[in-house]
């Protein structure tokens, strides 16, 4: 009893560390998705914490376990939630929107969620309620690997591809559990109900993902810092110096150069469209207007770009640029 107590805490510590730093990132950034990873983690919150009540209050276990059997209301939000703020999650990293069939995937989820519980008690009730949310995780994680395909240089790719992993591999896992704890340790008699609402699988999962997050976040976060000094070096004189004739000309560049320098360095199409004006001189107030982005948004991009080339700062850039014409 003692280690589940100290498990449940660290679990409530880890989710509400997790769900802090979102939601103070989106507090200053404004960025739908640090809210929506928020509300994601609060619905592990909650819960774990009817799991948590379940272990070790045993008037409210064998209420929740009857009312479970009858109308699963609680269970049924927190599957539908999450599932919608997941798809909605990966929506955003893959820079789309979420597909009509995708909504429809959701509402046929919620009408068998709610019609399940409807047959008679039995262990195939049981197990037949919790597939969906399992088989929604495997079709994520499987989309995930579809998109990556098809979007080979995508700059969230490497992100994206952990998440399908980490969802393919503990989608199967949590099927073959919930195989095993439901046909062979539950008791669903009327007599002598007996439920394990905890998933061992499912408490990997969110420790993994919430890890997951906070480095992202953690990345994030110093990425934050770095753009923040941009401004100091590429608004600088740099942008006023007065070059040569001469090399105003080597910057004119084809659309075949151009094309063949961004496919060399892996640059998005934004990166690409940012790296333009960027090679007309232009300050990044001006960028942000022309191609109707941000402030921030363009520093992002530019510190993606002096990354992605080798550069330090705006000069370099059109050195790099020169060089690779002359190769």
């Amino acid at each position: 009893m003692a280690f589940m107590f100290i498990y449940n805490i660290l679990l409530i510590i880890l989710y509400t560390l997790t769900m802090s730093l979102s939601f103070s990132n989106y507090l200053k950034e404004k960025k739908k998705i640090f809210l929506l990873i928020s509300l994601f983690i609060l619905f592990f919150i909650f819960d774990n914490t009817i799991v948590y009540m379940t272990e070790f209050l045993s008037s409210f276990s064998n209420s929740y376990d009857q009312l479970f059997m009858k109308a699963p209301v609680a269970k049924t939000i927190i599957f539908l939630s999450n599932s919608y703020l997941s798809l909605a999650i990966v929506s955003i990293l893959e820079n789309r929107k979420i597909k009509n069939y995708e909504y429809f995937i959701l509402i046929g989820m919620a009408i068998w969620l709610i019609s399940i519980p409807l047959f008679n008690t039995s262990s195939l009730k049981i197990w037949l309620y919790y597939l969906p949310n399992q088989l929604f995780m495997l079709y994520l994680g499987v989309q995930i690997i579809i998109f990556n395909k098809k979007n080979f240089n995508f700059e969230n790719k490497n992100i994206l591809k952990l998440i399908s992993l980490i969802n393919i591999f503990f989608s199967i896992a949590i099927i073959l559990e919930d195989t095993f704890v439901i046909f062979k340790l539950d008791d669903y008699s009327n007599q002598t109900l007996q439920m394990n609402n905890r998933s061992i699988c499912e408490d990997l999962y969110s420790i993994i993902i919430c890890l997951l997050i906070i480095i992202c976040m953690m990345k994030y976060q110093n990425k934050s810092l770095l753009i923040d000094e941009i401004p100091n070096d590429v608004d600088s004189d740099d942008i006023n110096i007065n070059y040569t004739d001469n090399h105003e000309e080597a910057l004119e560049n084809t659309d075949s150069e151009f094309d063949d320098f961004c496919k060399e360095f892996s640059l998005t199409q934004r990166e690409k469209e940012v790296l333009e004006h960027l090679l007309n001189h232009e300050p990044n107030q001006n960028i942000a207007d022309n191609i109707h982005l941000s402030l921030g948004t363009v520093k992002t991009h530019i510190h993606n770009i002096f990354i992605k080339i080798g550069a330090k700062k705006r000069s370099q850039v059109f050195e790099i640029y020169d060089d690779f014409k002359k190769q």
